[in-house]
């Protein structure tokens, strides 16, 4: 059975970084039974790759602030991306996913977005996105390099208009 790499690369990342959290817990474990322990490996000093519940948005408050003027629209082949201006540094982010598909699928595209925007969100401080996939698309390994690629292409997007802005 050959694999295509595309396919095993937001699994591997999503898998490593499942790992990376383990350890992390192991470490605060061993950390509270012998204290003479002080310097954390270098990985787990990555704090701003957390995404919080205060980086998220959660009411609907929050997602109908995405209908004003302001709202900047990044389209791709498989989402659309809304972004606004947020009062404070804090970057945040909604997903919209119809119902259409399955919840292990809505889970499955939730989990590749949330990973993305961990990794990225420091490119987007001071600013709110509301990530959108349509009831148009169709869950498969397709659907999910597409996704893949869009978020690809349009951080490059979002990068470079925020850097228009500054």
């Amino acid at each position: 059975m050959a694999f295509d790499l595309e396919q095993l690369l937001p699994m591997a990342s999503m898998l490593l970084n499942a790992v990376e959290r383990k350890v992390e817990r192991l470490w605060f474990l061993t950390l509270q039974v012998s204290s003479n322990t002080t310097q954390r490996p270098e990985f787990l000093t990555q704090s701003n790759k957390r995404f919080s519940k205060n980086s998220r948005l959660l009411k609907r408050a929050d997602f109908l602030k995405f209908f004003s003027k302001e709202t900047k629209k990044f389209r791709g082949r498989a989402i659309t991306i809304y972004q606004i201006k947020n009062s404070d540094e804090q970057s945040r982010m909604g997903i919209t996913i119809k119902t259409k598909m399955t919840s292990v699928a809505r889970n499955k595209l939730k989990r590749l977005i949330r990973e993305w925007f961990r990794n990225n969100q420091v490119k987007f401080q001071g600013k709110e996105l509301n990530i959108v996939i349509p009831n148009s698309i169709s869950f498969s390994a397709d659907t999910i390099k597409t996704i893949d690629r869009d978020l690809k292409e349009i951080e490059e997007e979002l990068t470079r208009d925020n850097a228009k802005h500054l």
